[in-house]
């Protein structure tokens, strides 16, 4: 399924039924797949089709590899842009309490 490989394809599934659903805005296509049943819509059409349990197991493994694919991609994105540990983050912080405090707490109750 090429709609799969295309990156601005949105993959989602739906979390009680388990459907999936692959949807491309720029090409105006939705593909749902629906227990065996896969659907292709486009701006005009609509096809219907019976998957076989093979093809419905092939098709199954493809969008959860590509699911999976996409989500590790992202999460590398997101880790590799960290630039603290939570342990420098910590030492950062009592460092900082080790300074003198900006203000003097005494001298805002004489503001008052």
């Amino acid at each position: 399924m090429k709609l799969l490989k295309i990156e601005d394809s949105l993959l989602l599934i739906a979390p009680v039924s388990d459907d999936k659903y692959i949807y491309n805005e720029r090409l105006g296509i939705l593909v749902s797949l629906l227990g065996h049943r896969g659907s292709i819509i486009d701006r005009t059409y609509s096809y219907d089709i019976n998957l076989s349990n093979k093809d419905w197991d092939k098709l199954d493994k493809l969008f959860s590899n590509e699911m999976q694919k996409r989500t590790k991609k992202i999460e590398e994105q997101i880790v590799s842009n960290v630039k603290h540990s939570l342990d420098n983050i910590y030492k950062k912080i009592n460092k900082d309490m080790n300074k003198p405090p900006i203000m003097n707490l005494s001298s805002v109750s004489e503001l008052n």
